[in-house]
């Protein structure tokens, strides 16, 4: 026998681009003890064009669930014999294809079931119906900036929507810009910028595609020179948007944003982090993120980071730093010419005047000028654990606190900010095992009541030590009943190749609850460090 129909709660229409199921119910068929089903197998026809495969879900009773892309077929092979009376669901989840579903489209599956000796038996499901229409959006805001006599950035939002939306194609962005307003840049690069305007006017043209549920953002750059420009002045920045909807005509949107000119209110903000924990001869990684949040650019910005005595610097990212320095030995003297880049190594070629035995002990980051909405964590520090510290301090016992804070300094026109301080703990511990459990549903979901749903648990370990003769255990909910015999063990180890003890635990301490451990003491099992 086999039915099939929609998941329970799925309407007959539905949003193109969204996801829904076919559920496959399924049994085989008899009343005798002989009415065996052997070689069982459900298949699909080839799916429709207007349906895309998104997953093929089984449960307990196949050892094959797949979708071939060639073929379009979906595919069920199950253990082999089933008794009978045996009965189960299978899902099949697609949604219509996005963006290019036209409003009104219609599809269904056609599903056959078979066995060894047995007539083959066929189901198609309900016919569905796809919503698709025109969503396309656009939104013009101010997104950084708005103070006289600096800079202001612009950004339009184009949006397909989704789901149940259309693509948006053969795209043109018109952004007329505020009178007094100056072009600087724009991302990505204008198609073309008419500054013989007035106002002046940035086009972006030749867009391909939008895709439903996508948006494309054009950010343009403008400065409001002074005395012109000043603080109290309505600024109105509009941009026309034309396009064309997969299968409609031509239309265009307006969006606008006005805003009133401000005074400069410069403001800048520094963000430190570093892992929380390592060992002696661990990798500590640093990161530094700087950010201009006032509505300024900023100048002559500069970042410093002491770099603790426990760490000893390997390499480093500078990010946007347009130079670098270094000091040396715990010696206040800074020492230029640090080379720029991704991964740089810290040796005498790329940190001149440094020789065998130094060692960094603080470095400054030169950021120069910074845009209004300036943000970059790019700056990356690498470095090892090491007891006894650099500097030829007694060793420190463990575990132990590292606590280094970084400095960020600014100006605008000539006048400093107050510096911006930030700082990152670390923790240098003894080698130890970090076990992390994980739980996924394999298949079943969503379920009803009397429905199978299986589950996979693996256990992996994080840095630092393996983890020896591991124990897990899983306590259901109340709601859930563990089915005798249903759990198998496979493992990518070949230390943890012997299968563990299991013991199943009703009613864990009063609570109605049944507890599942599997342990594997004794075994000789020990995962790696990285390893699940």
């Amino acid at each position: 026998m086999l039915r099939v129909e929609l998941a329970p709660g799925t309407p007959t229409t539905i949003d193109s681009g969204s996801a829904f199921r076919f559920r496959l119910t399924y049994e085989c068929s008899g009343s005798l003890a002989s009415d065996i089903c052997t070689n069982m197998l459900v298949t699909t026809d080839p799916l429709p064009v207007v349906f895309e495969e998104l997953q093929v879900v089984g449960n307990s009773d196949v050892t094959l669930a797949e979708y071939d892309p060639a073929t379009r077929r979906a595919t069920w092979k199950f253990r082999s014999p089933l008794p009978p009376g045996t009965t189960g669901q299978l899902e099949f989840e697609v949604r219509f294809v996005p963006g290019i579903t036209l409003d009104g489209t219609s599809g269904s599956i056609t599903a056959h079931i078979s066995a060894d000796g047995r007539t083959p038996v066929s189901s198609s499901s309900p016919t569905v119906t796809a919503n698709a229409q025109d969503l396309s959006t656009v939104t013009k805001t101010l997104s950084g900036g708005g103070a006289a006599g600096d800079e202001s950035v612009y950004r339009v939002n184009v949006c397909a929507g989704g789901p149940g939306g259309l693509d948006f194609r053969t795209v043109t962005v018109t952004d007329t810009l505020p009178l007094g307003a100056t072009y600087l840049w724009s991302n990505p690069p204008a198609t073309e910028v008419i500054t013989s305007a007035s106002p002046q006017v940035v086009v972006w043209s030749n867009i391909a595609n939008i895709p439903a549920g996508g948006c494309s953002s054009y950010s343009v750059g403008v400065s409001y020179p002074e005395p012109a420009n000043a603080a109290g002045q309505s600024k109105l920045n509009t941009a026309v948007v034309s396009g064309t909807p997969f299968g409609g005509v031509v239309k265009t949107i307006t969006s606008s944003v006005s805003h009133t000119l401000t005074d400069p209110n410069p403001n800048i903000e520094l963000e430190k982090s570093a892992d929380a924990d390592t060992i002696v001869g661990g990798t500590i990684v640093t990161r530094l993120r700087v950010r201009n949040t006032g509505n300024v650019g900023l100048q002559n910005v500069v970042l410093e980071d002491p770099i603790p005595p426990e760490h000893d610097l390997r390499s480093l990212d500078t990010g946007e730093a347009v130079a670098v320095e270094y000091q040396k030995n715990g010696d206040p003297v800074w020492h230029s010419g640090v080379v720029t880049g991704t991964g740089v190594l810290v040796n005498g070629t790329n940190f001149p005047g440094l020789e065998p035995g130094d060692y960094v002990s603080a470095l400054r980051f030169v950021l120069g000028d910074i845009p209004v909405g300036f943000d970059s964590d790019a700056i990356r520090l690498r470095s090892e654990a090491v007891n006894p510290p650099n500097g030829g301090g007694a060793a420190y016992a463990l575990p132990h606190n590292v606590t280094n804070t970084a400095t960020v300094r600014a100006e605008h026109g000539g006048t400093p900010l107050t510096d911006q301080q930030d700082g990152a703990t670390t923790e240098i511990d003894v080698p130890k095992a970090r076990p992390s459990p994980q739980k996924a549903i394999v298949s079943g979901s969503p379920a009803l009541p009397g429905d199978v749903v299986r589950y996979r648990l693996s256990m992996s370990n994080g840095s630092f030590r393996e983890l020896d003769e591991p124990v897990v255990a899983d306590l259901l909910p109340a709601a859930l009943e563990y089915l005798p015999g249903s759990w198998s063990y496979e493992s990518p180890l070949a230390s943890c190749a012997a299968e563990p003890s299991f013991q199943e635990v009703a009613d864990y301490n009063g609570s109605g609850r049944t507890l599942l451990i599997w342990s594997w003491a004794g075994t000789g099992c020990s995962i790696p460090s990285g390893e699940s």
